[in-house]
């Protein structure tokens, strides 16, 4: 989805700058552009970004939840049997870019490493 979206508001910040006479060329016209043209909606949501170039949006955290255990057959990752455990990810909080704030409703939610939540 994040390829299909650069590729989309490319695009129509391209299409914008030639219409405004920039030389196709022209990548400092082009940023601008990007930087300054109305919201484009792509396949991961509203394409906005600060003025450094980088993107704001809400992320997903996301925790991992052990479903089913393995036998002490496997290969261990991180305490975790493979390939016979079966591994869940959830979303437990969510992260703005624009206004740098971390909301986690439910911090006893968050597992760490070796089953600690702590």
């Amino acid at each position: 989805a994040m390829r299909v979206d650069a590729v989309i508001k490319l695009a129509v910040s391209a299409d914008a700058a030639i219409r405004n006479g920039s030389r196709p060329g022209d990548a400092d016209a082009l940023f601008a552009k990007m930087l300054a043209a109305d919201t484009v909606t792509g396949l991961s949501g509203p394409l906005l970004f600060d003025a450094s170039g980088d993107r704001l949006g809400t992320l997903k955290v996301l925790n991992y939840r052990l479903l089913t255990e393995a036998s002490h057959s496997g290969r261990s990752l991180s305490s975790v049997l493979l390939p016979s455990s079966l591994l869940e990810f959830s979303i437990v909080g969510s992260y703005s870019t624009a206004t740098s704030t971390l909301q986690l409703p439910d911090v006893g939610a968050l597992v760490f490493s070796g089953g600690s939540k702590e």
